[in-house]
């Protein structure tokens, strides 16, 4: 269970890598070149590594989320559960909400640098 979940986050990884000790090593001189691969097949074995910390990957940061303006009126929401018709007339009210949403934005946005260039001259 930890050792999966470490290999997952790229800490640890299997290595193959020759047997010692285990067995002495056979003359394979005299085997079939398939017996030969079975035979080394048998003196490697599997263990875990650690990976150094510079070796590592790095986790990749979570991509910009890019503020959606409308939220607030349905821009997003999910219209499935309606009919072709009413899925047509939400669209139509959507943009409709979108775009005096961000007149009004835009509007205030304005009447604020007036009020600051005003506030600034008035000094």
């Amino acid at each position: 269970m930890v050792l999966p979940s470490l290999e997952g986050q790229h800490e640890i990884q299997t290595v193959m890598q020759p047997r010692t000790g285990i067995h002495p090593e056979p003359d394979l001189s005299n085997l079939r070149p398939v017996r030969r691969k079975q035979r080394n097949a048998l003196n490697n074995e599997f263990v875990w590594k650690v990976i150094p910390p510079e070796e590592r990957r790095k986790p990749q940061p979570p991509p910009h989320q890019k503020a959606v303006i409308g939220t607030e009126v349905g821009v997003g929401l999910d219209t499935s559960h309606l009919n072709k018709r009413r899925q047509r007339a939400r669209v139509k009210k959507v943009t409709e909400a979108v775009l005096k949403l961000k007149g009004q934005m835009l509007f205030s946005k304005e009447l604020e640098e007036v009020a600051g260039l005003g506030a600034v001259k008035g000094h």
